[in-house]
Parts: C-alpha cells; sequence; structure tokens
C-alpha cells in the first residue's frame, strides 16, 4: 500500500484545468496517465479515477480489516520474547465456545462415560474417606479455579505442566500459556490454589459442585517417561546432578558388583525397572517419588467424583473438548510443550524388551492397581 502511494503522483495544470495522474508502481504501468498518452498506452494502464477507487479501496480494506485486533487478538498470545520459535498458526480451537469440527463432541462425550462407568465399576467395595483425609493425601495434587469452578488433579508425567499452564491462564496470572519455560512454571505454580489450602467445609463444598478433572496413563509408558525426563544417560535439564546423585547413582550401587561400578554414569533402563519393583526399597526416599507414584493413590478416584477423565494416549483430543466445553468466553491456548514421546509403541519396545520378564512382573506387580482401575493392560509387556 505504502509503496502505491509513494509512486502515485498528481498534478494540476492551470492553463488546461486538467489533472494529470502519474504512477510509477510496475504493478500498472511506468507510463504517466495524462491527457497526452497515446491510445496503446491508455490501454495498458488504468484510468486515473479507477487507480483512485483501487487505492482508496485498499486503504480501507487496511484500516478497517487486517488492522482490525478483534481479528488477531487470539493469534498475539503466540509471541514470546519478540522470538520466531512461538507457534504463529492459528491453534484448532477457535475464540469461545465453538468446537472444532475435528472433535467428535458426541464421541467424546460418550467415552467420558464409558470411563466413569468402569473406574465407578472398580470402586463398588471401595471404603469412604473424609474430607480432611482427601484433602491430607491428595489435596497438593488438586488445582482450583473459582471463575470457572474448576477442580484439575494431577499426576506427573501425564501432561501436568501443560495443566499448571492452563490453570496459571485461568487464574490471570498468565495471558498465555506459553508465556514461561518448562523449569519456570514449577516456580509459579504457588499462585494457584491448592484443595490442601482450604478449610475442611469449604473443600466439602468445591469438591460436591465444581468439575473435576483428571489425566491417566499407562503405567509402563509413564514410568518410561520418568526414565528418559529423569535419569537417563546423557540428559540435561535443571536438576539432573540431583536426580543422578541421590538416585540414579545409588540404583547403580545397589544393583552392582563393586568391580562394575565406574565414574561415568549409565545407569541403564533395566536397573531403574528393578529398583521400581523391588520391594526391599520401600523405605528409600525416592521409592515413592510423585514422579512414579501410584497413579490411584495420587488421585484417589474412588474417593473423588471425576466428571472428566482423559488419557495420555488421547491428551489433546481429550484437552481440546474439555477446554472448548468448560472454559466457553475466552480462548486459552493448548501447549505443544515437547515431552519423552515414551507413548510410542516403537519406543516402548526398544527399552521393555531389554528387561527381564522377572523383573517386568515385579513392576507389573506395584502399578496392578493402576492397571485395573483404569482398564490398562500389560499385553504386549509380560
Amino acid at each position: 500500500m505504502k509503496s502505491i502511494m509513494r509512486n502515485l503522483h498528481i498534478t494540476h495544470s492551470p492553463p488546461t484545468g486538467k489533472w494529470n495522474v502519474g504512477i510509477g508502481c510496475s504493478a500498472f504501468s511506468s507510463c504517466e496517465i495524462n491527457s497526452n498518452c497515446t491510445y496503446s498506452n491508455m490501454r495498458k494502464v488504468l484510468t486515473w479515477k479507477k487507480v483512485l477507487l483501487f487505492c482508496l479501496f485498499f486503504l480501507l480494506t487496511y484500516v478497517f480489516v487486517i488492522t482490525d485486533p478483534d481479528n488477531y487478538k487470539h493469534v498475539q498470545q503466540y509471541k514470546y520474547d519478540g522470538t520466531e520459535k512461538r507457534r504463529k498458526q492459528h491453534s484448532s480451537r477457535p475464540l469461545g465456545n465453538g468446537i472444532p469440527k475435528l472433535i467428535d463432541v458426541k464421541k467424546q462425550a460418550e467415552q467420558q462415560s464409558k470411563r466413569k462407568e468402569f473406574i465407578h465399576n472398580q470402586c463398588l467395595h471401595s471404603p469412604q474417606q473424609s474430607i480432611e483425609s482427601i484433602q491430607d493425601t491428595i489435596g497438593g495434587h488438586v488445582m482450583i479455579n473459582d471463575k470457572y469452578k474448576l477442580m484439575f488433579c494431577y499426576i506427573p508425567k501425564i501432561g501436568c505442566t501443560t495443566w499448571k499452564r492452563i490453570f496459571l491462564v485461568l487464574s490471570g496470572f498468565l495471558n498465555s500459556t506459553l508465556d514461561l519455560k518448562p523449569g519456570e512454571v514449577k516456580a509459579a505454580f504457588p499462585n494457584i490454589t491448592t484443595l490442601k489450602q482450604l478449610p475442611a467445609k469449604e473443600a466439602r463444598e468445591k469438591l460436591n459442585t465444581y468439575t473435576k478433572i483428571t489425566f491417566v496413563r499407562h503405567p509402563f509408558s509413564r514410568v518410561l517417561s520418568a526414565f528418559r525426563s529423569k535419569l537417563r544417560p546423557g540428559l540435561k535439564f535443571d536438576y539432573t546432578k540431583q536426580w543422578r546423585d541421590n538416585l540414579g547413582q545409588y540404583i547403580m550401587n545397589q544393583y552392582r558388583s563393586k568391580e562394575n561400578i565406574t565414574d561415568n554414569y549409565d545407569l541403564s533402563f533395566s536397573e531403574f525397572v528393578r529398583y521400581l519393583g523391588d520391594n526391599a526399597q520401600k523405605h528409600h526416599r525416592y521409592f515413592n517419588n510423585n514422579h512414579f507414584y501410584s497413579q490411584y493413590k495420587t488421585c484417589l478416584p474412588c474417593h473423588v467424583n471425576y466428571d472428566y477423565i482423559g488419557t495420555m494416549e488421547t491428551f489433546k483430543d481429550d484437552a481440546e473438548y474439555m477446554l472448548n466445553t468448560l472454559v466457553q468466553d475466552r480462548f486459552v491456548e493448548l501447549p505443544i510443550v515437547s515431552g519423552t514421546n515414551s507413548s510410542s509403541l516403537r519406543l516402548q519396545g526398544d527399552y521393555y524388551s531389554k528387561v527381564p520378564l522377572d523383573y517386568l512382573k515385579l513392576l507389573y506387580k506395584r502399578y496392578r492397581d493402576d492397571f485395573k482401575m483404569f482398564g490398562y493392560s500389560p499385553n504386549g509387556f509380560l
């Protein structure tokens, strides 16, 4: 637009009373439009009236359409420190309460009904627990948002950082789910209210009236994710040394002969699996670390009636459906955060094929309640 206006020249000749319009834009012609132009030249360019009308139309389009902030306000959420690393394309989720065409709402609703019914049947003979007991047991893992009346019980290694970002946005602490680096989300977590912080009476009321959500995952996939994100050799992240010194090296010392212990950190996945299945280690401080603690015990689905239950295997579809159903007055970007790809069947095969069967059986025994509660099968591993 600016280049067109720069090359548009309009002059007036007093003696003749004529207006001369010249345009140097290559899109039209390098010819000057005036009363002396030949007929052949006139055929190659637009008349001055058409040029002016076109410019006026382009100018109005630019002002009222292209620069209208309302049309692009949801795109602004993708900006991140002025870099090009952020996703600039539109998400499949529209602004507001629209449901993407790619999400089969009816299928999602039916799937949620089946999951809740399945868990309900697993919990028929489960004893009741007091509100105080629930708060003490899982309260620190249950995030609360009062504006949308939501409660989310997060389980580490099942998209919990993504949902923490979402709740930070819903609480008003962040403008976008991509405003923080992964390591900064942990530091921002105290800005989210948790069930454990509430008086028992208020906790009971919100457990009875708020919409409750949780996500689950195949137990063996979750174990692999924990290894790959915390203990895998060659890994570099903020707490690498802490995990290696306090757990990785400990496991190597426990299950290797002295002559096989070296200064080189080369913990194997088999050794990690052996540790998790070794009941003799149950008093070790990392044995029940929340990254591989029981999913059932982390969120108590028999004592909290969850309205929505997502899975890591269908994470994007489940999360999109829930956000569009439960947060209808604004757009919340579902961040695409790089993970360990541990849900990949090929990757699982590469790792678990090297683990002795005896170790796998003990691992299954440890997570048997998770398999049973959420309908997962150990077939293909045992």
